[in-house]
C-alpha cells in the first residue's frame, strides 16, 4: 500500500467506528474490531518506523488515542470459543511495542505507557 493509503487507514481506524466500537461492552463480537484495528494500527507505524512518512503530530495522536483505548478497554478475553483469538490487549501491546520504537515519540511518553502496561497487568479477572 502507498504511504498515502497507510494515512487514511490509520486516520479511518482511529474513528469511533473501528478502534472504540462498543469499548465499554465485554465479552461483545466487537472486540474483533477493536482488536484487529490496534493490530492495523502496529503494522502502519512498523511501515513509519521504517520509512518515515507520518508527521510527529499523527504519531502523538496514536498514541493518545491508544493509551485512551487501552484505559478503556474491558474486553481481555484471549481465545473466543467458535470465533477465534481477540487478544485485544496483546494486539494493543504490539502498538504500543511500534509507538517506543518511534523517533517521534517523547520520552516523556514512555511512563504513561508503562503505567497502562501495569494496569493491565494487574486484572485479575481473566
Amino acid at each position: 500500500l502507498s504511504q498515502s493509503h497507510l494515512k487514511q487507514m490509520l486516520a479511518t481506524i482511529l474513528d469511533d467506528k473501528y478502534l472504540f466500537k462498543g469499548i465499554r461492552l465485554k465479552e461483545d463480537d466487537s472486540v474483533f474490531t477493536r482488536s484487529f484495528s490496534t493490530l492495523l494500527i502496529a503494522l502502519i507505524l512498523d511501515a513509519d518506523n521504517r520509512k518515515d512518512f507520518l508527521s510527529q503530530d499523527t504519531v502523538l495522536l496514536v498514541k493518545d488515542c491508544l493509551l485512551k483505548y487501552m484505559l478503556m478497554e474491558q474486553d481481555l478475553r484471549g481465545y473466543v470459543k467458535d470465533k477465534g483469538w481477540a487478544h485485544s490487549i496483546a494486539h494493543g501491546a504490539d502498538v504500543l511495542d511500534e509507538l517506543v520504537k518511534s523517533h517521534k515519540l517523547d520520552q516523556g511518553a514512555y511512563k504513561n505507557i508503562l503505567t497502562i502496561i501495569i494496569n493491565k497487568v494487574h486484572v485479575y479477572e481473566y
